[in-house]
């Protein structure tokens, strides 16, 4: 419908291996838990009920995410990882190649050259990068020489051409900047009401401290009054203090 822009490719290749690729635009909290939950699934589901477990073939996945989900400094420069199931005092050793999840965080990544290095990026995943960030920059992408880039680019210029995907594409975008705009103006909204909250918390902690120091502890009745009130109520009772001779005159006359 538009309204979360995130992407899966579901494939499967020669060898029967699963791939499940996904773009994604923004981390959430089970980012982790929901990514190994549905790997795990793209294993499970290849057996029905009864069937040898040698007909399992490995599940991939493969996740581009455009933003940093590790971002400690000393992790800076490496922007692709591969999960696998090995050993942890002797990683060299695998349990198997049933499972395997890699990442790339693009924001890393676009900062990274191609070539031989600890943390360069390979020339064709370099490639695939430079075509997700500056696919609309004409002269860049005639540099591009990859050829599954190039297959890439040429299939998105020709859809680009109907009339319907590029009406679905504004949909996607507008839905897109929607969202930013709503999550905005939530997070204002948000830092507004706190802002409120910590003035109404004050006031009701200053209420408190001079109604204990005019009239003693404070039943908990009075203190569970305090703490639901409004506003205006805080600012009634405050207005009485003075003249009160007890405390139920305060709150209460």
């Amino acid at each position: 419908q538009g309204k979360f822009i995130v992407l899966d490719v579901l494939a499967e290749d020669a060898q029967g291996r699963r791939h499940n690729v996904e773009m994604q635009t923004r981390p959430h909290p089970a980012w982790g838990s929901r990514s190994i939950y549905y790997l795990s699934r793209a294993l499970a589901q290849q057996l029905d009920a009864g069937q040898d477990y040698g007909w399992l073939r490995p599940a991939i996945g493969i996740h581009l995410l455009d933003f940093a989900l590790y971002d400690d400094e000393a992790l800076a420069h490496q922007a692709t990882w591969c999960f696998e199931l090995r050993d942890q005092r002797k990683p060299g050793v695998r349990l198997g190649d049933e499972l395997e999840l890699h990442l790339v965080e693009l924001p890393k990544a676009r900062r990274l050259p191609p070539g031989p290095g600890p943390y360069a990026l390979d020339r064709p995943l370099s490639a695939w990068i430079d075509f997700f960030t500056h696919w609309q920059d004409e002269a860049r992408m005639a540099e591009l020489n990859e050829p599954a880039v190039r297959q890439a680019l040429n299939r998105l210029q020709e859809i680009s051409a109907d009339e319907q995907t590029r009406q679905r594409a504004f949909i996607r975008a507008r839905a897109l900047s929607d969202e930013r705009t709503a999550r905005r103006e939530e997070r204002e909204l948000g830092h507004a009401e706190g802002r409120a909250q910590g003035r109404l918390e004050g006031e009701a902690d200053l209420l408190r401290r001079l109604l204990v120091a005019r009239f003693g502890p404070l039943p908990l009745t009075i203190d569970q009054q305090i703490e639901a009130a409004t506003p205006a109520e805080l600012q009634r009772w405050a207005d009485r203090l003075l003249g009160a001779e007890s405390l139920s005159a305060v709150i209460t006359g």
